[in-house]
């Protein structure tokens, strides 16, 4: 609400102006013109048949709330733009006549195109809320916006450029390598920056290495780099770059460290080669490189020791915005609402087939006003974590890729005290949540009970849920623990990020069910890897998707100072799980790591410090005409491979 004073001859009168949810003061004339112009049409009724409305302009002024000279360039806008028709009345006591042209539908949809197609997409869709806007036209604009998000051919003065256009309802935290931790941040990383090494097809092979040899007693790792590798400033890449790219980590705080927490010192041998010199043996040490975190930047020679510490934690994941990759796109724009990726014509591995890649970030509440029509759709869309349900009559110009892709979890909180330190409230609370009955109630893209982190109840032994028993004889065995346990009615808070809020409340729901008193906290993304959030949480309810699917993402899982495994794990299971990773990190013998694996979650799952809950699916649907499209492990699509038809 805005309070203004409005001169009306000599005297001044407050008025309180409320303004439409869609106006912003910054929008500019024409967004305070739509809104007159609603005003307007709301005051005189609906007049579409061209019926002249005889009103005189010190009428309008009240109306609008504005002077008699305001009201006139008002009038003159509106007919400019074709919305009425202005007859002025001529002679004392001959009154105007105002004859409305365009529905308020029609305007306002009009004005949404406009705004949408200059990138203001979340005002436009805002725009398709108000009260005068008919459902019949909310329906056009959604078409018409699938549209807008969609591949399509611009020409600039050398050439034609191949664009695409997503939705994604999902917040960047960081674009940096550093601090990465998320699976959408991750993926678009891979796109900016490259690793040594990559993981295909269960295996290491080589990427901006070519190659490398391993000492006898596995301490020194020789690695040579290929030549004519450039950043996206055009300059080579050398082993110098790679030892500052990691020695960065530590300098910068990264809470990846645990990474060089296995090497002693980085070696320069020559332009092109470098040895890693390791304190202990790391039979993992070539699959790590291959982690996201171990990308190899361009640092900017202002970034030293000097300039780092000035940053304060917040700036420093801003600071991506100054790095550079050798990727095969780099960042050529980034606001809050848009990041436009362009091809890198020069990546050693070939261009992509796309000129340029925009992603606009839609608030995570749009995905629902976002679903358009039958027969309506984007040509592509990677849908996460929402199921994407097809129209028959569309499934033979669409193709849908579903996969299981990754697992919610809950972690209990041991490193502090309070009423989870007490196991019979854990062994409560994991009877009470059937996963077959969450799954059932809340559908979607749930597959039914995860039975473990990385198993699924292969190989171990502990019940991760009580099979064979009925809803009632689980509930009445979780109440019977909670009256047994410490619990004294305090209330835990399932903290979270936005997008688990259905399963979150689902869960909240059950604790109340068995007498626990529980509270959802919903927090950013990027607040979520605070370190303080993480220890002020009695629970996190979250989904893992691994950057590199093999045993160094689970030594992640464990390691990592912000996962949330890990850092609720109480003091005796951190020592636990540190002397298995110990022993672990140093077999040479697959099978064996793998009973280690093994030995570590059932330890925690035992322990209940971790509830497996669902396994989840990932879909990607596309047009037929869309080639290249497949998902990559964290459940995007690989951009680079894309082209159309």
């Amino acid at each position: 609400m805005f309070i203004l004073t409005i001169e009306r001859g000599s005297k001044s009168e407050i008025v309180r102006l409320f303004i439409s949810p869609f106006i912003d003061v910054r929008m500019g004339s024409i967004m305070q013109l739509v809104w007159h112009y609603l005003k307007l049409y709301s005051r005189l009724g609906d007049r579409t048949d061209h019926e002249p409305v005889a009103i005189a302009l010190p009428d309008l002024a009240g109306m609008l709330f504005c002077t008699e000279r305001n009201v006139k360039l008002i009038v003159r806008k509106m007919t400019e733009a074709g919305w009425i028709d202005w007859i002025p009345g001529r002679g004392r006591g001959n009154s105007s006549r105002l004859v409305f042209l365009r529905s308020a539908d029609e305007v306002v949809l009009e004005e949404a195109k406009s705004i949408a197609g200059k990138g203001r997409l979340a005002e436009a869709l805002e725009m398709m809320r108000v009260e005068e806007m008919g459902e019949a036209q909310r329906q056009q604009f959604l078409r018409w916006m699938s549209g807008y998000f969609c591949y399509s051919v611009e020409t600039d003065e050398r050439r034609e450029l191949d664009i695409l256009r997503l939705p994604v309802y999902k917040a960047v935290d960081t674009l940096d390598p550093g601090y990465v931790f998320y699976a959408f941040d991750t993926h678009l990383v891979k796109q900016l920056f490259d690793t040594l090494f990559k993981y295909e097809n269960d295996r290491v092979i080589p990427h901006l290495a070519y190659s490398w040899e391993e000492s006898e007693n596995g301490l020194a790792w020789s690695v040579r780099l290929r030549k004519g590798v450039r950043f996206h400033n055009g300059e080579e890449m050398t082993a110098e770059h790679v030892k500052r790219s990691f020695e960065r980590l530590k300098r910068v705080g990264s809470p990846h460290t645990w990474q060089l927490d296995h090497i002693h010192d980085i070696d320069i041998a020559g332009r092109y080669k470098l040895v890693f010199h390791l304190r202990t043996r790391n039979v993992l040490f070539l699959e790590m490189l291959c982690f996201s975190p171990s990308s190899i930047v361009y640092t900017p020679a202002f970034e030293n020791d000097a300039f780092i510490e000035t940053l304060s934690a917040e700036n420093r994941v801003d600071e991506a915005m100054t790095l550079l990759g050798t990727g095969p796109f780099r960042l050529a724009r980034r606001t809050d609402r848009v990041i436009s990726l362009e091809a890198n014509d020069n990546y050693f591995k070939g261009r992509p087939h796309l000129d340029r890649v925009d992603l606009w970030l839609l608030p995570e509440s749009m995905e629902r006003t976002m679903e358009v029509p039958k027969g309506a759709g984007s040509p592509m869309e990677i849908n996460h974590p929402t199921t994407i349900e097809i129209p028959e009559e569309d499934n033979g110009s669409r193709t849908v890729h579903s996969v299981e892709l990754g697992r919610s979890l809950i972690t209990c909180n041991l490193s502090r005290p309070g009423p989870l330190q007490d196991k019979k409230l854990r062994y409560a609370i994991d009877v009470c949540l059937d996963r077959e009955r969450m799954t059932a109630e809340l559908g979607d893209n749930r597959l039914g009970a995860a039975l473990g982190l990385m198993f699924n109840g292969e190989g171990l032994t502990t019940d991760v849920v009580i099979t064979g028993r009925s809803v009632a004889e689980r509930l009445a065995l979780a109440k019977q623990w909670v009256a047994e346990s410490s619990y004294d009615g305090e209330t835990l808070g399932i903290f979270l990020c936005r997008k688990q809020s259905a399963d979150a409340f689902w869960v909240r729901d059950r604790l109340v069910e068995i007498g626990v008193k529980a509270e959802v906290v919903n927090y950013s993304v990027r607040e979520m890897t605070q370190p303080s959030v993480i220890a002020a949480a009695d629970m996190i309810l979250y989904e893992i998707c691994m950057d590199v699917p093999t045993e160094p993402s689970w030594v992640e899982l464990y390691e990592l100072s912000i996962s949330f495994v890990r850092a609720h794990m109480s003091p005796q299971l951190v020592e636990a799980t540190g002397h298995d990773m110990r022993m672990l990190l140093a077999e040479t013998d697959s099978a064996e790591r793998m009973r280690l694996f093994r030995r570590i979650e059932e330890r925690l799952i035992a322990e209940r410090q971790v509830l497996p809950m669902l396994r989840k699916m990932q879909s990607m649907v596309h047009d037929d005409n869309i080639k290249g499209a497949s998902f990559n492990s964290l459940g995007w699509a690989d951009l680079p491979n894309i082209w159309f038809d």
